[in-house]
């Protein structure tokens, strides 16, 4: 979807999933708040979350990513004593409080150890099964979700493909042989150009179709 706006030092993406079963979206937010931005990033993200639930404010929004706030313990919803910044960390949690979303992830996601790459949703039961893997390509581990979402699958629509190296072309050409002295006559009897071309498709789609 379109967001009404940029929103300064974050990148994001944001795509609605309709589910007509249940009548409410599926709103998936992924975004990346580089290291350098993150202190100028928490404005921003509550503007960008004010704005998304303003909009859809029955929706299930699942927010993922790269938020780059090493220093806080998931596993206790704060931020670490050790931490060189508190007062930017417990922002940015109160900001996600702020919008009742709850953060999933409490493994580390970096080879650090940290957890940078989040998910956050107002609504964790959707949530079935989450797993962190480290498939060796990054700094970062790769973080895998499964979302139970109610969508109604679209009927299933047969296509047809014509096989034209197997087509009689001797039998086209005869039939195309056939076409073109009848247009040719149309065209001396000075039938309109639109009378014309209707002459040749039809005759031309049948020789198509039938060999």
């Amino acid at each position: 979807i379109r967001l009404r706006s940029s929103f300064f030092s974050i990148e994001v993406v944001c795509v609605r999933v309709g589910c007509p079963k249940s009548g409410n979206d599926f709103l998936i937010l992924c975004l990346y708040i580089p290291p350098s931005l993150t202190k100028e990033a928490v404005d921003p993200l509550d503007d960008l979350l004010n704005s998304v639930f303003s909009d859809h404010p029955t929706s299930t929004v699942l927010v993922v990513g790269d938020f780059n706030f090493p220093d806080i313990d998931w596993h206790k919803g704060q931020v670490r004593p050790d931490s060189n910044n508190k007062k930017l960390h417990r922002s940015f949690l109160n900001c996600i409080l702020t919008h009742s979303l709850n953060q999933v992830i409490t493994e580390p996601t970096h080879y650090l150890g940290n957890t940078l790459d989040l998910v956050l949703t107002n609504k964790c039961q959707f949530i079935t099964d989450f797993n962190v893997m480290d498939p060796g390509l990054s700094d970062h581990f790769m973080v895998e979700i499964n979302v139970a979402v109610d969508t109604e699958r679209p009927a299933v629509q047969n296509s047809f493909f014509k096989l034209y190296s197997k087509a009689n072309f001797s039998a086209i050409n005869e039939s195309l042989g056939k076409t073109l002295a009848e247009t040719i006559k149309a065209i001396e009897l000075k039938k309109d150009i639109n009378s014309v071309w209707q002459l040749f498709e039809k005759d031309l789609k049948f020789a198509i179709n039938e060999y």
